[in-house]
């Protein structure tokens, strides 16, 4: 059944990504920590069928793909922050992040939408926790030169998680949207034929 009170997207197709850093902490912290219960809120209720609709879109996900990726991504950047200080400087190699590249073999069609989530909601509590602890000068202090970026803190690392996570926000939402709209368009087409004729004849007898 289509569902309600979602927004309508303008991204149709998924595009790269570009980052920035969030400067101040707080901000940064409250962005962080807000991602988990967005995700929950978009996720609460939904159909199995919404869940696991591809749109006719090049390369399109489906909301369970999506959410995969998502918790396999938050793994990476987990691990990525606490080497960041435990070998302040590590050079990373490039991270594997592919949906199409890791569908087959993670099978992320067939992972559970809640482990997903929990697998986020678990990493963002620990790391918000200890980002919450530390002073601006250890969060600019301690840094990984990643492949893509250069040298970046632990600012940019959390920048970067924060913002993948609102772009994938926008594919959910997208997804949301155009099944409610498949939905529609299929119940328009089963609508009975004899019902029309039957109102035209009614009309004309007036």
């Amino acid at each position: 059944m289509p569902v309600e009170g979602v927004l309508n997207p303008s991204n149709c197709m998924e595009e790269p990504m570009d980052y920035y850093e969030i400067r101040d902490k707080m901000e940064l912290l409250s962005r962080y920590s807000g991602d988990y219960p967005r995700l929950k809120g978009i996720l609460s209720n939904l159909d199995q069928a919404v869940i696991d609709f591809v749109p006719r879109l090049h390369d399109a996900w489906s909301i369970r793909e999506h959410m995969a990726h998502l918790a396999d991504v938050e793994v990476r950047g987990f691990v990525r922050y606490r080497s960041s200080i435990i070998d302040n400087g590590l050079e990373l190699a490039l991270g594997g992040g592919d949906v199409d590249r890791n569908n087959g073999p993670l099978r992320y069609s067939s992972q559970r939408v809640e482990d997903s989530l929990e697998i986020i909601r678990l990493l963002r509590k620990i790391t918000a926790e200890h980002v919450s602890r530390r002073g601006d000068d250890e969060m600019d202090g301690y840094r990984i030169k990643h492949p893509d970026l250069g040298v970046i803190n632990l600012k940019m690392i959390l920048s970067i998680y924060t913002q993948h996570v609102d772009k994938h926000i926008e594919y959910l939402l997208r997804n949301i949207t155009l099944f409610n709209e498949e939905t529609k368009r299929v119940l328009g087409s089963m609508k009975p034929k004899g019902a029309a004729r039957g109102r035209k004849r009614s009309a004309g007898g007036a």
